[in-house]
């Protein structure tokens, strides 16, 4: 797999999120996010091709939440790389702050 993402990023700890298929929720585990996207782990996904997910997003210690469009990029196995689509500016700024606090902690 050649990794093609230009933004930094970052592993917020152990984050569990919604990501909705079809109107359900379905856990995912983050495994690491950006400005541009993010990369989650699968648990007992239906076994449903689609080409857009809604995703809830909440860091633990902070109380906001935020509700992002994302578009398949690949899986692998468990894995899928997932790509933000018609980001709020307000919220692209937020996860490169995010981003940019756990590389300064590190």
């Amino acid at each position: 797999m050649d990794d093609r993402r230009t933004m930094p990023r970052a592993s917020l700890g152990t984050i569990f999120l919604n990501k909705y298929i079809d109107g359900f929720p379905h856990l995912v585990k983050l495994v690491d996010v950006s400005g541009s996207g993010m990369l989650v782990r699968r648990f007992n996904e239906p076994d449903l091709a689609r080409d857009f997910y809604a995703v809830e997003l909440g860091v633990p210690g902070r109380s906001e939440r935020m509700w992002l469009w994302t578009r398949h990029v690949w899986h692998h196995g468990e894995l899928q790389a997932l790509r933000f689509t018609g980001i709020d500016p307000m919220d692209r700024a937020r996860l490169k702050k995010m981003v940019a606090e756990v590389q300064r902690a590190a």
